[in-house]
């Protein structure tokens, strides 16, 4: 096994490790922003390591490419292996945590609920799980994480090749 895989792989199953931590701790934790990107830490060491572990068998060792690519990998494998396990727990294991996800927005991002007609009353109509956590949500949150991993990469990759 290649190892940006190896290393994604790693990264993914501590982050899935703290997260079950927290989510046995106290459910309320693991929907706060802040705890859910404690993730990144983890992705970051494990693409770090993942480029040293890489560095023997690159080509051009001149190139930003050749130290961006096994960093992103690992952020690219650990995200998708993540997210699959948060759509995972959210849709089928604990319908409760969207219950908790959406009091915690409501309580702490009241600018992010919809403004309503003026002269009625702003009325949220419930949404089930099925409705809130679909595959399409999934992916634009996968999405996202991949553009966050390539910065992420990015920046080791320039570290790397600086300091190599």
């Amino acid at each position: 096994m290649k190892k940006p895989v190896y290393y994604g792989i790693l990264a993914a199953l501590l982050a899935i490790v703290l997260y079950l931590l927290l989510y046995f701790v106290e459910k309320q934790l693991i929907v706060n922003p802040f705890v859910k990107s404690l993730r990144y830490p983890i992705y970051i060491v494990c693409a770090w390591i993942a480029v040293g572990k890489y560095r023997s068998m690159m080509e051009d060792k001149s190139a930003l490419v050749s130290w961006i690519r096994p960093a992103f990998l690992t952020f690219v494998v650990a995200s998708t292996i993540f997210t699959v396990f948060e759509f995972i727990l959210f849709r089928f294991v604990d319908h409760d945590l969207y219950q908790i996800s959406a009091a915690y927005l409501n309580e702490h991002f009241p600018e992010l609920q919809p403004k309503g007609v003026p002269g009625r009353s702003n009325t949220i109509t419930p949404v089930t799980i099925e409705e809130a956590v679909t595959i399409s949500r999934t992916l634009f949150s996968l999405a996202l994480e991949v553009v966050v991993g390539f910065l992420f990469s990015f920046i080791i990759g320039l570290i790397w090749r600086n300091k190599g």
